[in-house]
């Protein structure tokens, strides 16, 4: 078993940023939009400035835990320092004569000691300079004791350390790393509830930074040992240690085992600890099925809460945000669900639809590619509202998941809305947060983009080599396409705004080519088989499967009539007869389009808004961008190519029924 427990400790740690921030104020300069004559106030959240701890959700979650008895971490009381501020500097010299030079030490008298220290606003770095001696003595004797404390005043001298900025300390550190050893020997010969307690003192400690010691390891490996005794909320608090790093190396078997043990324990949790669980699954990279039956619970758990269209907490609301996420990634889609959503939303207090909240349900709405008008209308009028609030919460990655909602489902933004995101990332360029995450403002200019809307200065901004440099190094299979998709727009929709195209070595940008699209389409790959039938049949390729607009990585089927030449052929067997009808009948095609090539795009129904034949996103740029650049565009909806099944030549009809020009659609 400590062999196990020993290979599990040496488990190298993936390092993340810390967590969200969420309900914090950070006061800073207004900036302000004019439109129709009016001066309007409004402000954006930069995550550059400094924060309070106890001002971040992972503070209140784990204060959450550490009151409510079901948890392990409530067994242990809360600090309980001095409130005698008259203390003087001799009291506290008397405190370490007596720890320095006493052989039996109590643990009181250190605790004592340190809430001296903490209550007074005597700074100890002052004591260590000047009674290095007597202070390194009781530091000895300090450690000494550490076995014989109990779990509260460990947790107790935890509390003192951190007010007593123990990072500034390299004394204080000493003693943090004397913790740290101490619990994690108690835990190795500790039952589940006890490690989760000790491991709560580390995060006293150190915070969501854990993750960076070697004890983060060590502790979850005990915890996967003893996970057949957990209660439904240990396997809560598990989760949420888990998710406290994003751990992408963790056992996906031991996740799994946790989600199929607290499965069956769901109703013995509140929506508040449900929310807290379902947000450390998501944090550790677990992708479920969406006909999993844990996801059809979480989403009925979701549906039966926003029902009774109550006012929701920090934690709750995270946790909602949070079922919405592992939705969203499990692509689980219920009507009844965003039936629910939408009731919610139209009813709920408009306190409850904070910055947290209201990206993540339009981004619910259009990963399912569904478009309700109504609600969008809300929402972009919250997001107004958001952005000029004076808690300045909406973040610049918010922004970003709004604009692409709205473009992905074609939503019509008014011209002040797009105005004032405008602003705001222009704001955020000022205030350096652009330059280092340039990423945003690719995928918000490409949004804008969809929605036909090109802001000068922003795109200017984006085209700097310092920015397309920063883009080079974040997810390139996405940011620097977008960029030189971008680029084709403004030749084709904005000549005038001349911008150089950004210098990309192929091996920057994804590499997708035909065969990777027939594998993920199988529509159009079924389709291209009728169209090689039909070349076959000439002897010409008049047909081929290509990506018409550079960098959109979205193939299409072209027609070349210069393939095809202007006598005609004379009649003879069946197979010649054959060639000779569909000869001729493509050059009729050819002579009335007068060599304009034609486009055919395949409909299926990932590519169209639920219910419609509109197209969604990228593909109904495509087409806008096509239609500009005097294509010809026909269209073949999956159903049609569905009802040929595996018939070459009945395909092949279908395409040459669809590019003749009294079938366009």
């Amino acid at each position: 078993m400590l062999k196990s427990l020993r290979i599990l400790q040496s488990c190298k740690v993936v390092y993340l940023k810390n967590y969200i921030q969420i309900n914090k104020v950070i006061p800073r300069a207004a900036s302000f939009v004019q439109h129709l004559d009016l001066l309007r106030c409004y402000g954006i959240r930069h995550s550059h400035v400094p924060f309070v701890e106890e001002d971040t959700l992972s503070f209140k979650i784990l204060e959450h835990m550490r009151i409510n008895d079901k948890y392990a971490t409530a067994l242990t009381k809360e600090k309980n320092l001095s409130e005698n501020s008259s203390e003087t500097s001799q009291a506290i010299k008397q405190m370490l004569l007596v720890i320095a030079h006493n052989p039996d030490v109590k643990t009181s008298d250190i605790l004592h000691l340190f809430s001296l220290y903490a209550s007074s606003g005597r700074f100890i770095s002052q004591d260590i300079i000047s009674n290095k001696s007597l202070m390194s003595e009781a530091k000895h004797k300090i450690l000494q004791s550490f076995p014989w404390m109990t779990e509260n005043e460990l947790k107790n001298l935890a509390y003192l350390l951190k007010e007593l900025e123990f990072e500034k300390s390299g004394y204080l550190q000493y003693l943090v790393k004397g913790i740290n050893e101490e619990c994690l020997k108690r835990a190795l010969a500790s039952d589940l509830p006890e490690s989760l307690r000790l491991f709560d003192i580390l995060l006293i400690l150190h915070g969501n930074r854990i993750y960076r010691k070697r004890e983060y390891d060590t502790f979850l490996s005990l915890f996967e040992a003893n996970v057949d005794t957990a209660h439904p909320h240990h396997l809560v608090q598990i989760l949420h240690y888990i998710g406290l790093a994003k751990k992408r190396k963790l056992s996906k078997e031991f996740i799994l085992l946790i989600i199929g043990k607290l499965d069956k324990h769901l109703d013995d949790l509140t929506f508040r600890d449900l929310g807290i669980a379902v947000a450390g699954i998501f944090k550790s990279n677990i992708k479920l099925e969406r006909t999993s039956a844990f996801v059809k619970k979480v989403a009925d758990h979701m549906k039966n809460k926003i029902k009774d269209s109550v006012l929701l907490t920090d934690i709750e609301t995270y946790g909602l945000v949070s079922m919405i996420k592992l939705l969203r990634v499990t692509r689980f889609h219920d009507d009844d669900l965003l039936s629910a959503v939408k009731s919610f939303v139209m009813n709920c207090d408009e306190s409850v639809l904070n910055a947290q909240i209201v990206p993540h349900i339009l981004a619910m709405f259009s990963n399912c590619n569904v478009y309700d008008e109504e609600i969008f209308d809300k929402l972009e009028n919250q997001v107004l509202k958001l952005i000029r609030a004076e808690s300045h919460e909406l973040r610049m990655r918010d922004l970003t998941r709004v604009l692409w909602c709205f473009s992905h489902v074609g939503h019509k933004c008014s011209p002040l809305t797009l105005e004032v995101f405008d602003e705001s990332f222009m704001e955020f360029i000022h205030k350096g947060e652009v330059a280092r995450s340039p990423y945003f403002l690719s995928d918000a200019l490409f949004s804008m983009a969809i929605l036909q809307y090109y802001p000068e200065a922003l795109i200017k901004e984006a085209f700097k080599p310092e920015m397309i440099l920063g883009l080079k190094g974040h997810q390139k299979s996405k940011q620097l396409s977008r960029l030189l998709i971008l680029h084709e727009c403004l030749k084709t929709e904005v000549p005038t705004l001349r911008m150089e195209p950004p210098v990309v070595e192929k091996f920057e940008i994804p590499s997708r080519t035909l065969a990777d699209e027939l594998q993920h389409r199988p529509h159009i790959k079924k389709l291209s088989e009728g169209a090689k039938w039909i070349n076959s049949v000439v002897g010409r390729t008049v047909l081929k499967l290509q990506f018409p607009i550079p960098y959109i990585n979205y193939a299409s089927l072209t027609t070349d009539f210069k393939q095809l030449k202007g006598e005609d052929s004379e009649s003879g067997t069946y197979e010649d007869t054959q060639q000779i009808h569909i000869f001729q009948q493509l050059s009729k095609i050819r002579d009335v389009q007068d060599n304009k090539n034609i486009v055919v795009e395949v409909l299926d129904l990932p590519s169209l808004l639920k219910g419609t034949s509109e197209p969604v996103g990228l593909l109904r740029l495509k087409i806008r961008l096509l239609e500009q650049l005097g294509w010809d565009i026909r269209y073949i909806t999956s159903l049609e190519v569905e009802s040929c099944g595996d018939d070459i030549q009945g395909l092949g009809a279908l395409l040459l029924d669809k590019i003749n020009l009294h079938h366009k659609t």
